[in-house]
């Protein structure tokens, strides 16, 4: 589902199933480097959008 809904970032299997993951523990925060995709990746849950961390500390 996210993989599809966000096709044209070609995101990979542990990208989305971080996203999936912060779904379930109702958390907008990820720990990743990977700040393009996850910039653009809108959450599943009620947050408007990611915090990454380390950079968004």
């Amino acid at each position: 589902m996210v993989r599809a809904h966000h096709g044209s970032l070609d995101l990979d299997l542990t990208d989305a199933v971080n996203v999936v993951l912060a779904r379930d523990y109702d958390t907008d925060a990820i720990l990743t480097l990977d700040l393009r995709d996850f910039r653009a990746i809108t959450p599943l849950g009620p947050h408007k959008a990611f915090r990454l961390l380390p950079d968004d500390l």
